[in-house]
């Protein structure tokens, strides 16, 4: 008796340790954090174009049914924070390519393009993310910013 009370202690102890042996995490209860992509609209002088209401952002599209969210100014955090630097831009999810694009069609006449290109992470669990490393406008290679982990802005002139 005592033999198959030892086997079963065992056995329930070699099953519930971790699936991720180098890491020590166990992959069924990791929630991973993955990078998101931030865009500003912004003119030469630098004023935010759906702040100053410009572009209305209920007129913009974005192709093959990108899903977005927009930032509204933050009425909790102080000005001059990291995190207001995201006031009233479009939030958009960073697909797992290294080289992608996206079109944000502005109104009817004006649409922008965004050239990405990416690298991919593989992260812990076998879980993959794609870091964003460059962005392209045109024939401009414009600033990609990690403002705070993981969370990358672009400011677009128009």
């Amino acid at each position: 008796m005592e033999k198959r009370l030892v086997v079963f202690l065992l056995a329930v102890m070699l099953f519930s340790c971790s699936s991720d042996k180098d890491s020590g995490i166990d992959c069924m209860l990791y929630d991973p954090y993955f990078p998101t992509l931030y865009i500003k609209l912004v003119d030469a002088e630098g004023n935010n174009l759906i702040e100053n209401g410009t572009y209305d952002i209920e007129g913009m599209s974005f192709e093959n049914g990108l899903s977005y969210r927009v930032n509204p100014a933050s009425e909790i955090e102080p000005v001059g924070s990291k995190i207001r630097e995201f006031d009233n831009t479009v939030e958009l999810g960073i697909p797992n390519r290294t080289n992608f694009t996206y079109v944000i069609k502005l109104s009817e006449e004006e649409d922008i393009t965004l050239d990405f290109t990416a690298e991919l992470i593989e992260s812990v669990c076998d879980i993959e993310f794609t870091l964003p490393k460059e962005v392209v406008y045109g024939d401009q290679l414009l600033e990609l910013r990690e403002v705070i982990p993981l969370q990358f802005l672009v400011e677009v002139k128009i």
